[in-house]
């Protein structure tokens, strides 16, 4: 019975140091998502309103060699763009 006790109080101990250890955005504060950039060729044929959106912050990345962008900003200083030639992604944080 006391070895069961002392199992259970090192468990509940290692879980409140291991919670403690964690602020409130700690699992997410370096997460980032990976955004695909839309083919201007697709054979569904693309508009500027169907491009993919680029935020303050996002990086672009080439995914193979060359890739050519093809960007689009409207009256409201919204920036998008879609891929010409090769394939890239951005990284958002």
């Amino acid at each position: 019975m006391k070895i069961n006790n002392l199992i259970t109080l090192g468990l509940l101990a290692t879980m409140t140091i291991g919670f403690s250890a964690c602020s409130d955005n700690a699992a997410f504060e370096n997460a980032e998502t990976l955004i695909p950039v839309v083919d201007c060729n697709s054979t569904a044929g693309v508009t500027p309103t169907q491009y993919t959106l680029m935020l303050s912050g996002d990086v672009l990345v080439k995914i193979v060699t060359p890739t050519t962008i093809s960007t689009y900003q409207d009256a409201n200083n919204t920036k998008t763009m879609c891929t010409l030639t090769g394939s890239a992604q951005l990284i958002r944080k």
